[in-house]
Protein backbone atom coordinates (compact mmCIF):
# COMPACT_ATOMS: atom_id res chain seq x y z
CA UNK A 1 0.00 0.00 0.00
CA UNK A 2 2.42 2.63 -1.30
CA UNK A 3 -0.01 5.32 -2.51
CA UNK A 4 -3.57 6.53 -2.27
CA UNK A 5 -4.78 4.45 -5.21
CA UNK A 6 -3.55 1.23 -3.60
CA UNK A 7 -5.00 2.34 -0.27
CA UNK A 8 -8.48 2.95 -1.70
CA UNK A 9 -8.44 -0.35 -3.62
CA UNK A 10 -7.43 -2.19 -0.46
CA UNK A 11 -10.13 -0.45 1.57
CA UNK A 12 -12.86 -1.07 -1.01
CA UNK A 13 -11.92 -4.74 -1.37
CA UNK A 14 -12.35 -5.22 2.39
CA UNK A 15 -15.71 -3.44 2.27
CA UNK A 16 -16.80 -5.75 -0.54
CA UNK A 17 -15.74 -8.84 1.42
CA UNK A 18 -17.61 -7.68 4.53
CA UNK A 19 -20.71 -6.96 2.46
CA UNK A 20 -20.57 -10.44 0.91
CA UNK A 21 -20.13 -12.09 4.33
CA UNK A 22 -23.05 -10.10 5.70
CA UNK A 23 -25.26 -11.03 2.73
CA UNK A 24 -24.48 -14.76 3.08
CA UNK A 25 -25.19 -14.61 6.79
CA UNK A 26 -28.46 -12.70 6.37
CA UNK A 27 -29.67 -15.11 3.71
CA UNK A 28 -28.69 -18.07 5.90
CA UNK A 29 -30.82 -16.74 8.77
CA UNK A 30 -33.66 -15.80 6.41
CA UNK A 31 -33.78 -19.27 4.85
CA UNK A 32 -33.54 -20.87 8.26
CA UNK A 33 -36.55 -18.86 9.43
CA UNK A 34 -38.56 -19.85 6.36
CA UNK A 35 -37.76 -23.52 6.96
CA UNK A 36 -38.67 -23.28 10.64
CA UNK A 37 -42.06 -21.83 9.69
CA UNK A 38 -42.78 -24.17 6.79
CA UNK A 39 -42.04 -27.89 7.44
CA UNK A 40 -43.41 -28.70 3.96
CA UNK A 41 -40.27 -27.12 2.50
CA UNK A 42 -38.20 -29.85 4.14
CA UNK A 43 -40.44 -32.48 2.64
CA UNK A 44 -40.22 -30.95 -0.84
CA UNK A 45 -36.52 -30.10 -0.94
CA UNK A 46 -34.75 -30.87 2.30
CA UNK A 47 -31.57 -32.21 0.70
CA UNK A 48 -31.14 -29.07 -1.41
CA UNK A 49 -31.83 -26.74 1.48
CA UNK A 50 -29.44 -28.64 3.75
CA UNK A 51 -26.59 -28.08 1.27
CA UNK A 52 -27.60 -24.44 0.76
CA UNK A 53 -27.58 -23.72 4.49
CA UNK A 54 -24.28 -25.54 4.86
CA UNK A 55 -22.73 -23.44 2.08
CA UNK A 56 -24.10 -20.08 3.23
CA UNK A 57 -23.08 -20.49 6.87
CA UNK A 58 -19.56 -21.68 6.15
CA UNK A 59 -19.00 -19.10 3.43
CA UNK A 60 -20.04 -16.30 5.79
CA UNK A 61 -17.68 -17.51 8.50
CA UNK A 62 -14.79 -18.13 6.10
CA UNK A 63 -15.01 -14.64 4.57
CA UNK A 64 -15.23 -12.96 7.96
CA UNK A 65 -12.19 -14.94 9.12
CA UNK A 66 -10.21 -13.75 6.10
CA UNK A 67 -11.12 -10.12 6.82
CA UNK A 68 -9.86 -10.40 10.43
CA UNK A 69 -6.94 -12.72 9.64
CA UNK A 70 -3.97 -12.51 12.00
CA UNK A 71 -1.08 -14.65 13.14
CA UNK A 72 -2.92 -16.96 15.52
CA UNK A 73 -1.95 -16.91 19.21
CA UNK A 74 -3.86 -19.06 21.71
CA UNK A 75 -3.72 -16.69 24.64
CA UNK A 76 -5.88 -13.90 26.02
CA UNK A 77 -4.88 -10.47 24.72
CA UNK A 78 -4.23 -9.13 28.23
CA UNK A 79 -1.76 -11.97 28.87
CA UNK A 80 0.36 -11.27 25.79
CA UNK A 81 3.71 -9.56 26.06
CA UNK A 82 4.63 -6.79 23.63
CA UNK A 83 6.48 -9.16 21.30
CA UNK A 84 3.44 -11.47 21.09
CA UNK A 85 1.16 -8.52 20.40
CA UNK A 86 3.36 -7.42 17.50
CA UNK A 87 3.42 -10.99 16.17
CA UNK A 88 -0.36 -11.23 16.47
CA UNK A 89 -0.87 -8.06 14.39
CA UNK A 90 1.74 -8.96 11.76
CA UNK A 91 0.25 -10.82 8.81
CA UNK A 92 0.74 -11.04 5.06
CA UNK A 93 -3.00 -11.48 4.52
CA UNK A 94 -5.05 -8.66 3.01
CA UNK A 95 -6.92 -8.12 6.25
CA UNK A 96 -8.09 -5.22 8.40
CA UNK A 97 -5.01 -5.74 10.57
CA UNK A 98 -2.76 -5.34 7.52
CA UNK A 99 -4.81 -2.36 6.33
CA UNK A 100 -4.40 -0.50 9.64
CA UNK A 101 -0.72 -1.38 9.89
CA UNK A 102 -0.02 -0.04 6.39
CA UNK A 103 -2.02 3.13 7.03
CA UNK A 104 -0.17 3.72 10.28
CA UNK A 105 3.30 3.26 8.80
CA UNK A 106 2.75 4.83 5.37
CA UNK A 107 0.13 7.56 5.82
CA UNK A 108 2.60 10.28 4.74
CA UNK A 109 2.83 8.73 1.26
CA UNK A 110 -0.84 7.81 1.02
CA UNK A 111 -2.03 11.30 1.99
CA UNK A 112 0.81 13.76 1.24
CA UNK A 113 0.22 17.28 2.56
CA UNK A 114 0.61 18.85 -0.89
CA UNK A 115 -1.97 16.53 -2.50
CA UNK A 116 -4.75 18.59 -4.22
CA UNK A 117 -7.17 15.64 -4.15
CA UNK A 118 -10.29 16.34 -2.01
CA UNK A 119 -9.84 12.93 -0.34
CA UNK A 120 -6.62 14.04 1.29
CA UNK A 121 -6.26 14.31 5.04
CA UNK A 122 -3.16 16.28 5.91
CA UNK A 123 -3.77 15.90 9.65
CA UNK A 124 -1.39 12.99 10.11
CA UNK A 125 -1.67 13.07 13.88
CA UNK A 126 -5.43 12.54 13.54
CA UNK A 127 -4.81 9.54 11.25
CA UNK A 128 -2.44 7.96 13.77
CA UNK A 129 -4.92 8.50 16.62
CA UNK A 130 -7.72 6.98 14.54
CA UNK A 131 -5.64 3.92 13.68
CA UNK A 132 -4.73 3.43 17.33
CA UNK A 133 -8.39 3.70 18.36
CA UNK A 134 -9.39 1.10 15.75
CA UNK A 135 -6.63 -1.28 16.81
CA UNK A 136 -7.79 -1.01 20.41
CA UNK A 137 -11.37 -1.81 19.38
CA UNK A 138 -10.16 -4.92 17.55
CA UNK A 139 -8.16 -5.96 20.61
CA UNK A 140 -11.34 -5.86 22.70
CA UNK A 141 -12.82 -8.53 20.41
CA UNK A 142 -9.64 -10.61 20.50
CA UNK A 143 -11.45 -13.67 21.88
CA UNK A 144 -14.08 -13.71 19.11
CA UNK A 145 -11.41 -13.30 16.43
CA UNK A 146 -9.41 -16.17 17.94
CA UNK A 147 -12.54 -18.34 17.88
CA UNK A 148 -13.00 -17.55 14.18
CA UNK A 149 -9.39 -18.50 13.46
CA UNK A 150 -9.74 -21.71 15.46
CA UNK A 151 -12.87 -22.77 13.59
CA UNK A 152 -11.28 -22.01 10.23
CA UNK A 153 -8.04 -23.83 11.05
CA UNK A 154 -9.71 -26.86 12.62
CA UNK A 155 -12.62 -27.27 10.22
CA UNK A 156 -12.38 -25.22 7.01
CA UNK A 157 -8.67 -25.54 6.28
CA UNK A 158 -8.51 -29.22 7.24
CA UNK A 159 -10.23 -31.72 9.51
CA UNK A 160 -8.23 -31.93 12.68
CA UNK A 161 -7.91 -35.45 14.16
CA UNK A 162 -9.87 -34.63 17.29
CA UNK A 163 -12.89 -33.50 15.24
CA UNK A 164 -13.09 -36.33 12.68
CA UNK A 165 -14.99 -38.72 14.96
CA UNK A 166 -16.68 -36.01 17.01
CA UNK A 167 -18.09 -33.36 14.66
CA UNK A 168 -20.05 -31.69 17.48
CA UNK A 169 -16.87 -30.98 19.44
CA UNK A 170 -16.23 -27.71 17.60
CA UNK A 171 -19.58 -26.31 18.72
CA UNK A 172 -18.97 -27.54 22.25
CA UNK A 173 -15.46 -26.11 22.62
CA UNK A 174 -15.56 -23.04 20.35
CA UNK A 175 -19.16 -21.88 19.84
CA UNK A 176 -19.61 -18.77 17.71
CA UNK A 177 -22.78 -16.78 18.32
CA UNK A 178 -24.99 -14.77 16.00
CA UNK A 179 -24.36 -11.71 18.15
CA UNK A 180 -20.59 -12.15 17.70
CA UNK A 181 -20.92 -12.29 13.93
CA UNK A 182 -23.01 -9.10 13.94
CA UNK A 183 -20.56 -7.35 16.23
CA UNK A 184 -17.50 -8.17 14.12
CA UNK A 185 -19.10 -7.22 10.80
CA UNK A 186 -20.32 -3.98 12.36
CA UNK A 187 -16.83 -3.30 13.70
CA UNK A 188 -15.30 -3.91 10.28
CA UNK A 189 -17.70 -1.56 8.51
CA UNK A 190 -17.17 1.13 11.16
CA UNK A 191 -13.37 0.97 10.92
CA UNK A 192 -13.33 1.14 7.12
CA UNK A 193 -15.93 3.92 6.92
CA UNK A 194 -14.11 6.00 9.53
CA UNK A 195 -10.77 5.64 7.73
CA UNK A 196 -9.67 8.56 5.49
CA UNK A 197 -11.36 8.56 2.11
CA UNK A 198 -15.01 8.98 3.04
CA UNK A 199 -17.77 6.43 3.32
CA UNK A 200 -18.08 3.82 0.60
CA UNK A 201 -21.40 1.99 0.36
CA UNK A 202 -21.41 0.79 -3.26
CA UNK A 203 -21.13 -2.89 -2.42
CA UNK A 204 -23.76 -2.91 0.31
CA UNK A 205 -26.16 -1.26 -2.15
CA UNK A 206 -25.26 -3.64 -4.98
CA UNK A 207 -26.19 -6.80 -3.07
CA UNK A 208 -29.48 -5.66 -1.56
CA UNK A 209 -32.60 -7.62 -2.45
CA UNK A 210 -31.26 -11.14 -1.94
CA UNK A 211 -33.88 -12.02 0.68
CA UNK A 212 -36.69 -10.55 -1.42
CA UNK A 213 -35.37 -12.48 -4.43
CA UNK A 214 -35.49 -15.73 -2.50
CA UNK A 215 -39.04 -15.02 -1.32
CA UNK A 216 -40.15 -14.39 -4.92
CA UNK A 217 -38.65 -17.70 -6.00
CA UNK A 218 -40.33 -19.43 -3.07
CA UNK A 219 -43.66 -17.88 -4.05
CA UNK A 220 -43.24 -19.25 -7.58
CA UNK A 221 -42.51 -22.71 -6.19
CA UNK A 222 -45.62 -22.60 -4.01
CA UNK A 223 -47.67 -21.36 -6.95
CA UNK A 224 -46.38 -24.24 -9.07
CA UNK A 225 -47.16 -26.79 -6.37
CA UNK A 226 -50.71 -25.49 -5.96
CA UNK A 227 -51.39 -25.97 -9.68
CA UNK A 228 -49.29 -28.98 -10.65
CA UNK A 229 -48.43 -31.00 -7.55
CA UNK A 230 -51.96 -32.39 -6.99
CA UNK A 231 -51.70 -34.17 -10.35
CA UNK A 232 -48.25 -35.65 -9.63
CA UNK A 233 -47.80 -38.65 -7.39
CA UNK A 234 -45.22 -37.90 -4.69
CA UNK A 235 -43.77 -40.08 -1.99
CA UNK A 236 -43.01 -38.23 1.26
CA UNK A 237 -39.27 -37.99 1.90
CA UNK A 238 -38.17 -38.28 5.53
CA UNK A 239 -35.68 -35.54 6.38
CA UNK A 240 -33.23 -35.93 9.22
CA UNK A 241 -33.44 -33.10 11.71
CA UNK A 242 -30.95 -30.38 10.79
CA UNK A 243 -28.56 -29.03 13.38
CA UNK A 244 -27.95 -25.33 12.91
CA UNK A 245 -24.44 -23.99 12.36
CA UNK A 246 -24.71 -21.15 14.88
CA UNK A 247 -25.64 -21.16 18.53
CA UNK A 248 -28.86 -19.22 19.13
CA UNK A 249 -29.02 -18.83 22.89
CA UNK A 250 -27.66 -15.31 22.73
CA UNK A 251 -29.28 -12.14 21.44
CA UNK A 252 -29.54 -12.06 17.67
Amino acid sequence: MENKSDYLKFRNSLLRELADANACFDLYLHLRKRLDNNPQLWSDGGTYFRLTLHSLSRTALAILTNVFETRKIDKDWNKLNEEDKKRFKKTKARSIHKFLSCLESNHHNIFPKNDPDPLKNSDHEYIKKTVKKHQELINKDFKSIQTLLHRRDKYFAHLDNEYINNPDLLEETKPFYISEFRKLTGLGFMILNESPGGQHTLYTQAIKGYKEGFDRLLFKVNEYNDKIAPTVKREPTPIKEYKWEFETNEDQ
